[in-house]
């Protein structure tokens, strides 16, 4: 069986952006808290800023820091990619006007549908 999909509607792509998004979000912040630890483990903090401190006369790089750096990086991300899932459904409706959309087969043994039930009367 073959299928074209024609049109993706926005604000569904909205939201499925918006889902995938917050599960880039959440797998950006655990890496951001392990990269954190194991540099920690490693004494790279520790040498980073006694060079900051030689260099710059600076305090040193807190966590607080550093998670907020992570933090607004990770939300710049979500706010891109949330935004840009409805402007792409946009412009792939505008292109199926000239290609006429995706086409998928779908094999229609592997497909899971429910069995027929008879009524008997």
């Amino acid at each position: 069986m073959r299928a074209s999909v024609r049109e993706v509607a926005p604000l569904s792509a909205l939201k499925i952006g918006a889902l995938l998004s917050a599960c880039i979000f959440a797998a950006w912040m655990v890496a951001a808290a392990l990269i954190y630890i194991f540099l920690g483990l490693a004494g790279v903090w520790d040498r980073m800023n006694n060079l900051l401190a030689d260099l710059i006369g600076a305090d040193h790089v807190s966590a607080g820091l550093y998670y907020g750096v992570a933090f607004g990086v990770g939300l710049l991300e979500f706010v891109v990619v949330t935004l840009f899932a409805p402007v792409m459904a946009v412009l792939y409706n505008a292109a199926t006007g000239l290609v006429g959309g995706l086409r998928v087969t779908i094999d229609p043994e592997r497909v899971d549908e429910p069995e027929n039930v008879e009524n008997e009367s």
